[in-house]
């Protein structure tokens, strides 16, 4: 057990002084500390219900369900190029997650009636949302989170993609069958594209020179060429067709249709397979994962996440579950280092005991090591447990609670919003430091008071 030497309080915010350890001393330790790959992770929009789900694709377990503000009605999402923000359209807003921490950090950005898909520059300084029923895009400064420019389409805009080199948006219009073209420099529609009847959803290849079109009421996908701006083929895909992801390559595309997964080759333009769902499940959207091997498509009815293999295209695993929503969009992060930091669940019991039952709060202590300083962490950005609930008093202190002569940051987490459940073994801790790197750990437990 260990013996407590020092004890020093942690304030709430991440510019207080910890102790009398500096930031350059904290950024040393960070150098030599053993780094992990984090996620990816998926975020699925829980529509209707004013949640995302946090899905890790690694285990293909739901590990946070992040609320919004309430009466939002969360649809589509798009990443930040350097994975710490997911945006999110929410009826007549936009609102910003912060990945580290999978906490809201912008409830409400307003940007007009019936926000869909959102896109967002490679540079990551601007967000572009389709605004369905005032017939315009609204382009939002990520950096101030304001509107800084609309660009009107009419014809209900539904979708829409920017270029890899950021020069252009290219925008699904529903009601009018068309795509237009915006010059993002210059913030006007240079060009508009007929495609056929009630195009929803629009995927951009990843060398930027074909954009592809789902045309729900006509059952087809359209084909654009960047470089002249005109449809080139277009693929019948049998039923309606939605949400669509390409594979890294662009050597397939994914489109839901219903149903099924419909695969087109992009080579030849040609529907070459096709993904077969459950009887009676009705999909979404579809988003393929970084490495390319698996794909993960929301169903609407029954609520989950269906996987499947990309090498077979069929069905894998179990459903993920989402229950506290109706899942609609879906956006996967691409994986980023993480810190591997040492815990140990209330230090002071050697079997490291919980009882899940409890209406208290767990004491959890990150280990200072001669690779990590744990004074360096914010303890605002904390999560712990299989719900990632944050600390219970929006601080913690520091303590050397092993006895080794270094301060310890112990923070405490409510014992029925944690997660665990009678018989799990363990528990995982993400966060951040006051430098912003991402921090991972786990330590095992004993679940009692069970019977």
């Amino acid at each position: 057990m260990a013996k407590k030497t020092r004890s020093t309080r942690v304030a709430d915010s991440s510019r207080t002084s910890r102790g009398r350890v500096s930031v350059v001393s904290a950024l040393l330790f960070l150098c030599a500390a053993r780094l992990t790959a984090a996620g990816p992770f998926a975020y699925v929009a829980d529509g209707g219900f004013g949640t995302v789900s946090v899905i890790d694709i690694e285990t293909n377990a739901v590990i946070a369900t992040i609320s919004l503000p309430a009466g939002t009605q969360p649809g589509q999402l798009a990443v930040s190029p350097d994975g710490t923000r997911v945006y999110v359209s929410t009826g007549n807003a936009l609102a910003v997650i912060d990945t580290a921490t999978n906490s809201v950090v912008v409830p409400s950005i307003p940007v007009g009636l019936g926000t869909r898909s959102v896109a967002i520059s490679p540079d990551g300084r601007f967000a572009y949302v389709a605004v369905q029923f005032e017939g315009r895009v609204t382009i939002v400064d990520t950096t101030t989170n304001a509107v800084v420019a609309t660009v009107n389409t009419g014809g209900q805009p539904t979708g829409l993609k920017m270029t890899p080199d950021g020069s252009r948006v290219y925008v699904a219009n529903s009601l009018s069958g068309t795509v237009s073209v915006i010059d993002a420099i210059t913030e006007t529609i240079i060009a508009t594209i007929p495609v056929e009847y009630n195009p929803q959803d629009l995927e951009m290849s990843p060398d930027g020179t074909r954009v592809y079109v789902s045309n729900f009421s006509a059952a087809s996908v359209s084909v654009i060429d960047t470089g002249s701006n005109m449809v080139v083929a277009t693929i019948s895909v049998g039923f309606v067709p939605s949400g669509m992801d390409t594979t890294p390559t662009g050597g397939r595309l994914y489109v839901v249709d219903n149903g099924s997964v419909a695969v087109i080759d992009t080579a030849t333009n040609t529907l070459s397979g096709r993904v077969t769902l459950p009887p009676f499940h009705t999909s979404r959207d579809v988003a393929i994962a970084p490495d390319g091997t698996r794909g993960y498509v929301t169903i609407n009815t029954p609520p989950r996440v269906l996987v499947f293999e990309t090498a077979s295209n069929t069905v894998v695993g179990d459903p993920i579950l989402i229950e506290n929503g109706i899942p609609e969009g879906i956006a996967i992060t691409t994986a980023r280092d993480r810190i591997a930091v040492t815990l140990d669940i209330k230090p002071r019991d050697i079997n490291n005991s919980v009882n899940p039952r409890s209406n208290g709060v767990i004491p959890v202590a990150i280990l200072t090591t001669g690779a990590f300083d744990a004074t360096a962490v914010d303890p605002l950005t904390v999560r712990f447990g299989q719900q990632g609930t944050p600390e219970a008093h929006g601080r913690g202190h520091l303590e050397d609670v092993n006895g080794d002569g270094r301060l310890d940051l112990v923070l405490h987490f409510r014992t029925d919003k944690s997660g665990i459940k009678c018989g799990d073994g363990n528990a995982k801790l993400t966060g951040a430091t006051v430098t912003g790197s991402l921090i991972e750990g786990q330590d095992l437990l004993l679940t009692v008071g069970c019977r």
